[in-house]
């Protein structure tokens, strides 16, 4: 699956210098008791961090693996798989995370790696090698003695590092192996966004399966600062009992913990969160800032390209340092103030899909990357978002973005969750569609009757369906191929009814 790279994996006492062991090593060597972690209310301190990362190393010789080799883990909690990861990357073994969940839609990447750690039940069925983890075999792990001195391998900038999958937006997903030059200038952005120090505190959620987590925790860790993470309790929880002052997440998950706030919940007064994984509407970005943030940005990235701007509040946002955007027309030649398909290059950008020619050939172009989004530079380097090239909604001639009436309905509609599609009427012409996931109690007609002064006028009739989920990938992000595929069904399955209820009468 990787292309092995040999002429520079040299055995040498010096590594690549943004190594994040060595980061390690030298905050141990500083401030050795400093927290480093918090792992389900266990605390790890610099030196232990360092000590137990050289016997994970020590380990991870011992399993034979060539270099660019790949090894999946499951993700089970923070420390002992952090603690591996960093472990086989410092090798030169590509590591993929994966969770349990997870484990089904990945079948075929953990059919072809050449390890697959994991626990003793969850062992996937067509794995080549499996190593099983359990707290006994980590505990002697941790007992066994440390070499500190033995040489490490020179890994050159284009290493494949990592393994990562794109969301599945608007397909399958598609598989990106990330080098080590791409790692390093997500991490530098992070650092650059986050601005991290010694007394940060990140917390970690969910895994390291989302790879923006993950550079998040590298920027902290190597400025000396504690990641935490904590399965047991809430996000909420976890930032009042520990004293978070960083935290990322999906629009999905801030929104369900501003819901679940505790009326006596205590704003804190230093917490930056960094939202990724989709927009952030004004009615949100205000709560979150009322009742939990005291700085909130929004990232616009990919897994593809890392991070590209910063969005502010009415979807403009500056371009970071590193990275050069463009908006161009279907001949891909530059447009200004006006519409035009994203584009994007930086030193975190992959340049292809693994294995997938054909979407490389539609997303890549003349060493550019187009992430499929609508887009306005309206300024130097000032980016205006307008919404998903597949998502764009043209009634009567007219373009909205679903967000446009999704950011108006929500103010109005109590759901346990909704969004806004368009599918073809009789006439094969786009109408609106809102689709709702609803308790058994909520009436469809009042939701209508308050809805419908939302939607202008000139848009015509509009359909309102209940349904019982929302297609969204892990990265909450509606998959409105799938929710149309869904409405469809439940239409002809009404359409099946009806005449089969004229036919016994």
């Amino acid at each position: 699956m990787m292309t092995k790279y040999e002429d520079n994996y040299v055995a040498s006492g010096e590594n690549f210098p943004n190594f994040t062991l060595d980061y390690i090593s030298h905050n141990a060597e500083l401030n050795p008791s400093d927290i480093a972690v918090i792992d389900n209310h266990r605390n790890v301190t610099y030196a232990e961090f360092n000590r137990h990362l050289h016997q994970f190393v020590d380990v991870a010789r011992r399993l034979e693996l060539e270099n660019g080799a790949t090894v999946a883990i499951e993700w089970t909690s923070l420390y002992p798989h952090w603690l591996l990861m960093l472990a086989f990357e410092t090798l030169g073994i590509v590591t993929f995370t994966y969770t349990r969940a997870g484990a089904v839609d990945h079948g075929k990447m953990l059919a072809a790696v050449d390890l697959v750690i994991c626990s003793q039940d969850h062992v996937p069925p067509n794995a080549k090698r499996a190593q099983i983890i359990s707290r006994g075999w980590f505990l002697d792990v941790l007992a066994a003695d440390a070499e500190y001195d033995r040489p490490r391998p020179v890994l050159p900038h284009d290493a494949p590092f990592c393994v990562s999958f794109t969301s599945g937006t608007t397909g399958d997903a598609k598989r990106i192996i990330e080098n080590m030059r791409m790692h390093e200038n997500r991490a530098e952005k992070a650092q650059l966004r986050a601005g991290f120090d010694q007394q940060s505190r990140f917390l970690v959620w969910p895994s390291f399966a989302l790879r923006g987590i993950y550079n998040y925790a590298a920027a902290c860790i190597r400025v000396g600062g504690c990641c935490v993470y904590n399965s047991q309790d809430g996000v909420a929880e976890t930032i009042a009992r520990y004293d978070v002052t960083h935290l990322s997440v999906l629009p999905s998950v801030l929104k369900k913990t501003l819901d679940t706030l505790p009326d006596d919940f205590v704003k804190p007064d230093n917490l930056t969160i960094s939202v990724f994984g989709g927009g952030v509407g004004e009615t949100l970005r205000a709560r979150a800032s009322r009742r939990l943030a005291t700085t909130l940005f929004v990232n616009y990235s990919s897994n593809e390209s890392g991070p590209i701007s910063i969005v502010g509040p009415g979807g403009v946002g500056m371009v970071l340092p590193g990275v050069e955007v463009e908006t161009v027309d279907d001949h891909h030649l530059p447009v200004w103030r006006q519409p035009g398909l994203v584009r994007v290059k930086s030193g975190g950008c992959i340049d292809s899909y693994d294995t997938d020619p054909a979407a490389t050939a539609t997303m890549f172009h003349d060493g550019w990357f187009y992430p499929g989004d609508v887009g306005e530079m309206v300024g130097p380097r000032s980016l205006k978002l307008i919404g998903r090239v597949d998502d764009l909604i043209n009634i009567g001639g007219q373009k909205y973005t679903p967000e446009y009436f999704e950011e108006r309905l929500r103010k109005v509609i109590q759901a346990e969750d909704f969004c806004v599609t368009a599918l073809p009427n009789a006439d094969g012409l786009h109408q609106l569609c809102i689709a709702l996931v609803l308790n058994s109690s909520a009436d469809l007609k009042e939701i209508r009757d308050v809805s419908a002064p939302l939607i202008s006028s000139h848009l015509g009739s509009f359909l309102m369906v209940r349904v019982s989920r929302i297609p969204r990938t892990s990265t909450g992000k509606a998959q409105r191929k799938k929710l149309n595929a869904l409405i469809l069904e439940i239409q002809q399955s009404a359409a099946r009814n009806t005449l089969d209820g004229k036919s016994r009468h």
